[in-house]
């Protein structure tokens, strides 16, 4: 019964095949638990070497900087391909002797002193070369298949119009980051983005593997100016030549239209060639047209005169004795240098009475003065975005007694910049609006306050009708004539600040003039500091670089010479050029 009952049943498996399973897994057991020992423990230093050795990096791939252009789309700062080459030393000291040499060589260094920089950084695996190198000099050195050399696309800003423009346009740095003047104003969107690679590469740095994931750089964006490039240059040159002559220690030009207030030339000397670095000095970097902060002397005068006139504090036919000289107080006695005798306000301008300005300025209080000088824009930073831009000095009328009052109404304790006082004279050009001063035009252009009222518009022409007669034979500006334009200006030369006092042995010599004087298109304002040699006054330094400077603007610009005029010649018309 029982061996029917166990028929279908399966035999018991052979011990051996049991032991047989057994032992396959305990050798695989044993070789895993020996490949985790030798890969832990025996081969650990090894393998971390590997590591090290290859690895995830991410590859920046250099954006080309945006170029920025004058207003005629003439470039004036650019990016052109260079080649920056570095090394993992460690590999390149390896390279045989005569292949090192080589290398040297194109690098323009010894093999010793090449040996030395690499053995000084042999624990790192990157090393610059030569940075911004040109492809022609990149390629030479490419050709010689040096181990553990390799190459990066940079590049490398140029500036076309050299020294003339330097501190206007400003400079980047080696990685091109934006240092000074539009170059760091508009680094934004100069700068562009740079593109990312994501790759394996061994130790001496070759990409041994292209993980994807690749995005291409976005190319800066250009940037206009309101500069003209041309005039920029006529500026500039007539402006060293000038300094040069007097030896003077700097000077500053600034050339604007009145009337929509861009800026045409901001020229500063020293300057220097941002093409050869090894030519830069802390002031020759200087934009002196927005940094430096001067007295502005008897070139303030027309500004006081016009808010005189305005707030009906004086009248055209007021007169005055002025004898030469005018004890205010036992503190300040005021001089001219003549007596001009009875003075009204036409004959104070054309002498530039210091006496006839002190007069005026007391008549209309410190809150007056203080108020029309703030109205056309001292003590406040013009709307120009440019680095360092300073604000002057005008301090609260509060402070003010009868000789700060008598003093600032002739040019002295009140600081402006040149770009302050340019924009005033603006003001009188564009028939009594200020202007809001503008650098930037089309894409990245700013957005900008409109011009205001600071004086009325019969108040503007009065002036400029009274400043012709400041250029006309007589006045202190004779040198600012120009030969088929008329011309409306004001000189000023103010007395430089050494120590804490007031210097009779070092001056500052402006002119600030318009053209055409009825209708004017162009406004300049030319500022020479501590002329050396020959004279220091206003209308013989800076009224014929003025002289120079707009007698070629006027003709770059296209402004048609002032309208002829009729003058009768013993019974007969004749026509005379205005």
């Amino acid at each position: 019964m029982s061996r029917r009952g166990n028929k279908g049943a399966l035999p018991a498996p052979a011990r051996w095949r049991t032991w047989a399973v057994s032992l396959v897994f305990v050798v695989a057991a044993v070789v895993l638990a020996w490949r985790g020992f030798s890969l832990q423990i025996l081969d650990y230093g090894f393998l971390t070497k590997r590591a090290r050795e290859q690895h995830i990096q991410t590859l920046d791939i250099s954006a080309n900087r945006g170029a920025i252009v004058d207003r005629n789309g003439k470039p004036l700062a650019l990016s052109a391909p260079t080649e920056t080459v570095w090394a993992v030393p460690s590999a390149l000291l390896k390279a045989k002797s005569e292949k090192l040499a080589s290398v040297a060589d194109k690098l323009e260094l010894s093999t010793r002193v090449l040996k030395k920089k690499l053995k000084a950084h042999s624990g790192s695996q990157f090393y610059y070369l030569k940075r911004q190198l040109s492809p022609f000099k990149a390629n030479q050195i490419r050709s010689l298949n040096a181990p553990g050399v390799f190459f990066k696309r940079v590049y490398k800003r140029f500036y076309p119009v050299g020294p003339a423009a330097a501190q206007v346009l400003g400079l980047t740095n080696i990685d091109g980051k934006g240092l000074s003047g539009v170059e760091r104003a508009a680094n934004k969107t100069l700068a562009g983005t740079p593109g990312k690679r994501r790759v394996v590469t061994n130790r001496l740095g070759d990409v041994v593997n292209d993980l994807g994931g690749f995005d291409s750089p976005k190319s800066g964006q250009k940037v206009k100016l309101t500069i003209d490039a041309r005039i920029q240059t006529v500026a500039y040159r007539a402006l060293k030549k000038a300094v040069d002559k007097q030896q003077a220690s700097n000077g500053a030009v600034v050339v604007l239209n009145p009337n929509n207030g861009r800026i045409l030339a901001l020229a500063s000397v020293p300057s220097f060639n941002p093409n050869n670095r090894s030519s830069i000095t802390s002031d020759a970097l200087r934009m002196r047209p927005a940094t430096d902060v001067m007295e502005p002397g008897s070139s303030i005068k027309p500004i006081l005169i016009s808010g005189a006139l305005n707030e009906d504090v004086w009248s055209l036919s007021k007169r005055i004795e002025t004898r030469g000289y005018w004890r205010l107080n036992s503190q300040l006695t005021i001089h001219d240098t003549h007596n001009y005798g009875t003075e009204g306000i036409a004959r104070i301008l054309k002498k530039s009475s210091n006496i006839g300005a002190a007069h005026i300025g007391l008549d209309m209080g410190a809150r007056k003065v203080w108020q029309n000088y703030r109205d056309f824009g001292f003590g406040q930073k013009t709307s120009v975005n440019f680095p360092g831009q300073r604000a002057g000095t005008l301090r609260p009328f509060t402070q003010w007694n009868k000789i700060e009052t008598a003093t600032a109404s002739y040019g002295y304790g009140v600081g402006v910049t040149p770009l302050q006082l340019a924009r005033a004279y603006a003001a009188i050009a564009n028939n009594g609006m200020l202007p809001s001063l503008k650098l930037f035009t089309g894409h990245g252009g700013q957005v900008h306050t409109p011009a205001r009222r600071v004086v009325s518009q019969q108040t503007a022409m009065t002036m400029r009708r009274l400043l012709h007669g400041v250029v006309k034979e007589g006045g202190t500006a004779e040198r600012a004539r120009l030969a088929h334009y008329d011309v409306a200006g004001k000189t000023g030369t103010a007395r430089l600040v050494k120590g804490s006092k007031h210097t009779k042995s070092a001056h500052r010599a402006n002119f600030i003039g318009m053209a055409p004087a009825a209708d004017p298109e162009l406004v300049t304002l030319v500022m020479v500091e501590n002329p050396a040699k020959g004279t220091y006054y206003g209308g013989t330094v800076a009224a014929p670089v003025f002289k120079r400077v707009m007698r070629q603007a006027l003709h770059i610009m296209n402004v048609a010479p002032s309208p002829v005029t009729l003058a009768a010649n013993d019974g007969e018309t004749v026509k005379v050029a205005g």
